[in-house]
């Protein structure tokens, strides 16, 4: 009997291969709905086809499995209900910017801007953060009518993390946009109105009535360290592991019901 913490990619590759292998497999996601944060990657403007890679993953999965939507997983619920292994598909969460001002509530992070639908029509919105989660909601801000948008990056170059096609696209529609990139900055604080940050050594002001946070993303080993007291075998897959893309969680998703499958396998995970 298998325990899968988590509907989002991994977890529902992880069940769908389970399932069919033959194991009893129980899913618990604590979102009413599956998908996980592939939810929010389908939101920005032109990234609509992913929601067709989430409900592909849905329909693959066999009857048998057992689904829990809106059910927080705990180490006790976990085990009770008595499972041979738990793979933990649980994600990241979004990794907190350290400076003063970031508790302010006009300061949310990308996932919460596009999760809660938060309107940025005609105010100036400043995004921290030009990876490619940030440039990404940054487009979405100009696309969704906000007066100004802009970004601040610490390192010298914008979408470093995206391929020279996508990065190409996206530093286009951004410039079409009129979104304004400034990079090798550092934020030195966020005020009731404003961004303070330095550039090439000089102090600078950006005015904001919404300041979004994009810079990265963090696993939480919590639950994998509670199960392990226990004497549970854990593995743990995609961006809960380490944070990665689609295609990681996917594939480990995959490898840790396969080797589960093997007698005696053993997933270095």
């Amino acid at each position: 009997k298998i325990v899968i913490v988590g509907g989002g990619p991994g977890g529902l590759q992880a069940a769908a291969t389970g399932a069919s292998l033959g194991h009893r497999v129980t899913l618990l996601e604590k979102e009413d709905r599956l998908g996980g944060r592939l939810r929010l990657a389908a939101a920005p403007p032109h990234k609509e086809k992913i929601d067709w890679v989430i409900d592909d993953l849905i329909a693959g999965l066999p009857p048998s499995v057992d689904l829990r939507t809106g059910t927080r997983a705990t180490v006790a619920g976990i085990a009770a209900l008595r499972p041979d292994a738990v793979i933990l598909a649980t994600g990241a969460t979004p990794a907190r910017l350290d400076v003063p001002g970031a508790e302010l509530p006009h300061v949310v992070t990308a996932d919460a801007l596009l999760r809660d639908r938060i309107d940025v029509a005609e105010r100036p919105v400043v995004v921290i953060g030009a990876g490619l989660v940030g440039c990404e909601t940054a487009l979405h801000c100009a696309s969704s009518g906000a007066r100004r948008v802009t970004i601040l990056e610490a390192l010298a170059k914008a979408a470093g993390d995206c391929e020279p096609i996508t990065r190409g696209d996206l530093l286009t529609r951004l410039k079409e946009r009129r979104v304004e990139i400034y990079t090798g900055v550092r934020v030195r604080e966020i005020t009731t109105s404003a961004v303070e940050f330095e550039a090439a050594g000089r102090l600078e002001t950006l005015p904001a009535e919404l300041v979004v946070t994009a810079v990265g993303a963090e696993a939480d080993h919590r639950l994998e360290q509670g199960l392990q007291g226990r004497g549970l075998p854990v593995y743990v897959i995609g961006d809960a592991r380490k944070p990665r893309g689609i295609y990681e969680a996917i594939n480990e998703g995959w490898l840790a019901a396969m080797k589960l499958s093997e007698e005696g396998g053993r997933w270095n995970g």
